[in-house]
């Protein structure tokens, strides 16, 4: 899987840049503090593993308020590591914590080209969002509302219907591919799973 729960709530935005060429970026993070005092960045990742976000250079960085379209700026990383459980990067424009502070909570977007082609059976966790699910017997189960971490494997998150007739408010579905995760169907946005509607 290549991106944790956090980043359902991310977002994709279509650019038109100057080539008159449409472009994806996805969103991949967010400078979430400061470290020390000479200028590193906190950073935390939507990837995973989370140290995945340092693969893709450069980054497209829109600090709060700014707009991908308009104020996007490509940042290059000097320099980046793990700090204990978080990760942190040094760029040219943050030289001490002052300057630091300027950029937290800034997103952290890079372009749909950088993420590359996916093997068979993964999926960015943005593109099973609000997808379909049934089960085997057609019984439908609810909806993908988002995502799990449990160091063993994924889980997806499912919201049942309101009226489900089993009286299920969500369900919480393993992402093991071929052994729950039967088929994912995006075009048709459904997932199609081997689950028992009573669980």
């Amino acid at each position: 899987m290549s991106f944790d729960e956090e980043s359902a709530n991310s977002d994709t935005v279509i650019v038109q840049d100057l080539s008159d060429k449409q472009q994806e970026y996805v969103l991949v993070g967010h400078v979430s503090s400061v470290h020390g005092i000479k200028g590193w960045l906190k950073i935390h990742s939507y990837c995973e593993p989370k140290e995945n976000i340092f693969s893709y250079s450069p980054w497209k960085v829109v600090k709060p308020k700014g707009s991908v379209s308009q104020d996007a700026l490509d940042i290059e990383i000097l320099d980046a590591k793990p700090s204990g459980k978080t990760l942190i990067a040094k760029i040219a424009e943050a030289n001490d914590r002052t300057e630091a502070l300027t950029w937290v909570g800034s997103k952290v977007y890079v372009t749909q080209d950088q993420l590359g082609e996916l093997e068979k059976g993964e999926y960015y966790w943005r593109d099973l969002l609000d997808l379909q699910v049934y089960n085997q017997q057609d019984k439908y189960l609810g909806q993908v509302s988002g995502f799990l971490e449990t160091g063993a494997n994924d889980v997806l998150v499912v919201k049942a219907a309101s009226n489900d007739p089993w009286g299920k408010k969500e369900r919480l579905i393993p992402f093991v591919v071929d052994i729950y995760i039967l088929n994912v169907d995006t075009i048709k946005g459904i997932v199609t799973v081997d689950w028992e509607p009573d669980f």
